[in-house]
């Protein structure tokens, strides 16, 4: 297994020199511009399966949502932190101006999903965990492990998954504990 960190500073450097939350497409130039910094932050994420975790780093470690990533070109590490950092963008914004999602609302009367990037605002950085090969059922057991067992506000899943066991479980988990640990 490989793992990485993805310091989130740059992004909100970024929000901070263009306070107004741009549209994805009215405000092209900004949004690209947002974008290119996405992209640059992601340069090492493998495309490859594994798991990822978003986490407020500054005081005591916190986690603020557990995701999982399959091995495909659109669903893989890579593609699904890309996703999200793309499509979820108004989580920065909020993070600086907590009315930023009802402005864009306000200004373009787009049908934005504010709770969705309100349960990542304020993280500080995305660990992510690469297991090459591994499994659809085996990632879908140690996310939901991770989540049963962690607790992330940002996941919404309340199984009671305390009795599964999963090879790879404890080793994923102590990777994610360590690297979040380390990063404060």
């Amino acid at each position: 297994m490989k793992t990485g960190l993805i310091k989130l500073e740059a992004l909100y450097d970024f929000v901070r020199q263009h306070p107004e939350v741009p549209h994805r497409t009215k405000d092209r130039q900004i949004y690209q511009a947002y974008r290119f910094v996405v992209l640059e932050l992601l340069a090492g994420v493998p495309h490859e399966a594994g798991w990822y975790a978003w986490f407020r780093g500054s005081g005591v470690p916190s986690l603020v949502y557990v995701g999982q990533a399959h091995e495909g070109k659109t669903s893989s590490l890579y593609s699904r932190l890309r996703e999200e950092l793309l499509e979820e963008y108004v989580a920065f914004w909020v993070s600086v101006d907590r009315h930023a999602g009802d402005k864009l609302f306000a200004k373009y009367g787009w049908k934005y999903n504010q709770k969705r990037c309100e349960r990542k605002r304020h993280s500080d950085a995305i660990i992510w965990i690469a297991s090459p090969g591994a499994k659809r059922g085996t990632l879908d057991v140690i996310e939901n492990k991770l989540i049963w067992d962690l607790k992330p506000p940002g996941n919404d899943d309340q199984r009671d998954y305390s009795e599964i066991q999963c090879p790879g479980y404890k080793e994923v988990r102590a990777l994610m504990e360590t690297v979040i640990a380390k990063s404060g």
